[in-house]
């Protein structure tokens, strides 16, 4: 990472990207076909003159859209050769998806969640309910939590339902709707909430409050203050969806966190 950490640098003019290993996202739109040959042509310069060589073949790039967007036909060439266009890709750990429905990423995380149920109830022969849940914890819920900003997305039943899977495995029940207060082990959609709430305490620098824009110190003042809007790809967004958690708090609560974000506690 040291040894790129000037390559941004490069880009900063005509593209934002965003830079792990050897994968740069370029996320402006406008004038994206004119805008992409200049970014090549800086890159190719830069692995040029850093001794490496640009893999135009192994380039792709993802068209995000919505629901309703009509399909667009766009070709992206650089050096009189087609860099390929992708429904989706896996970004750190994350398959990422032209759309917000997060399908494919729920795909992904199936057999490994189904090998993990599978691990329980084998182990269920020779170990206590004690151990059950410490496998459990290590082994199912890391892999559902890994960045479980999906969770809210309407493919998300499915782990849920395999995760009470497991659960009835471990407790001998059919029925575990008390089982995760009992346990203290939070449900799918519980982590989701919990997740988006550590992201906007994360980022409250990101963010306005009702108070900074009114100037009225009314009821609703504390509120993040959210932009009006009918897309419902901004609407289901990580951005949105924390924001409107957050409102939903009881005051007491969202004061006690604006004061450890400010103090650097998280």
């Amino acid at each position: 990472m040291i040894y790129i950490n000037d390559l941004p640098r490069i880009l900063s003019n005509s593209s934002i990207p965003l830079l792990f290993a050897v994968d740069i996202t370029n996320s402006n739109p406008i004038n994206f076909q004119t805008n992409i040959k200049e970014v090549f042509d800086h890159l190719n310069k830069w692995f040029y003159l850093n001794l490496l060589a640009l893999k135009i073949d192994k380039k792709f790039f993802i068209y995000f859209k919505t629901s309703s967007t009509r399909s667009i036909d766009m070709r992206v060439e650089y050096d009189n050769r087609l860099i390929a266009i992708i429904s989706y890709t896996k970004f750190l750990g994350i398959t990422v998806e032209n759309t917000s429905y997060w399908e494919s990423h729920t795909d992904q995380c199936l057999p490994k969640l189904t090998a993990a149920s599978c691990a329980v109830r084998v182990l269920k022969l020779f170990v206590t309910q004690e151990t059950l849940i410490m496998v459990y914890c290590a082994y199912f819920n890391s892999i559902m939590n890994f960045d479980i900003f999906w969770g809210k997305s309407a493919f998300s039943i499915i782990i849920f339902r395999l995760q009470k899977k497991a659960f009835r495995i471990i407790m001998k029940t059919d029925c575990c709707r008390y089982l995760f207060k009992s346990l203290n082990i939070l449900s799918l959609q519980s982590e989701c909430i919990l997740s988006l709430l550590y992201f906007i305490v994360m980022n409250m620098d990101h963010y306005k409050v009702n108070l900074d824009v009114h100037g009225k110190d009314s009821r609703r003042s504390s509120n993040f203050h959210q932009t009006a809007s009918v897309l419902s790809f901004y609407l289901r967004g990580t951005y949105c969806m924390g924001m409107k958690i957050f409102s939903s708090l009881p005051f007491h609560i969202k004061i006690c966190l604006m004061m450890l974000n400010r103090l650097n506690w998280f």
